[in-house]
């Protein structure tokens, strides 16, 4: 059985709080299955976000696995909260610059390089949706519907081009593919592997 990682998508006052966990899968190259996908009821307090969040990583197969949540915003209040419920998360706050920087465990990684952990998987074929989860649509739907904007600087904005359209699945499901693959010191064994392979072939493909 490949590791897990549990990516967390804290909602804002529009968007919900989403869940996305990857199971890595043995193999050359490695690949990852989303086995499940969540969205806490809209509005939701922060002490139920928790619980949620806690109930999850009570299940047995996930004894271990890591946790990735966004920091961004009203994220800290709850970085603390699953700490004090006994979790073990790892802070991610997205920003805008253009490299990864870490201080105490916490990370800040530039959006673009969330949202390319994910399209990485998703391009090369290494990354398994299972039809059958309730929210598999709606991630598919996201993940089509996002769109990268280059400003008017030469800078680059991430988001949902439809009005009322959300990104919060896309953003769950990016950060536990950017932890799993590209997070440094954390990157999953047979992913690390790859990657240093990919690197002496030249580049991943």
């Amino acid at each position: 059985m490949g590791d897990f990682t549990v990516g967390v998508d804290l909602g804002q006052s529009c968007d919900s709080t989403a869940v996305a966990i990857l199971q890595e899968q043995q193999g050359t190259p490695p690949t990852f299955d989303c086995v499940h996908l969540e969205r806490v009821p809209l509005g939701a307090s922060y002490p139920a976000v928790v619980q949620r969040v806690w109930q999850i990583m009570q299940h047995p197969t996930l004894r271990g696995a890591a946790l990735a949540i966004d920091s961004t915003g009203v994220g800290r209040p709850i970085f603390d909260l699953l700490q004090q419920a006994g979790l073990s998360p790892t802070a991610i706050t997205i920003t805008s610059g253009n490299e990864v920087t870490e201080k105490d465990g916490r990370y800040g990684v530039p959006k673009r390089d969330l949202i390319g952990a994910a399209q990485i998987l998703v391009q090369s074929h290494r990354l398994r949706i299972a039809k059958s989860l309730p929210e598999a649509e709606t991630l598919i739907k996201e993940l089509l519907n996002f769109q990268i904007k280059i400003t008017v600087n030469g800078g680059d904005q991430y988001g949902a081009w439809r009005s009322g359209t959300h990104d919060d699945m896309v953003l769950a499901l990016s950060l536990a593919a950017w932890y799993a693959t590209a997070a440094p010191g954390h990157i999953s064994g047979g992913w690390q592997r790859f990657a240093q392979a990919a690197m002496v072939r030249g580049g991943v493909r």
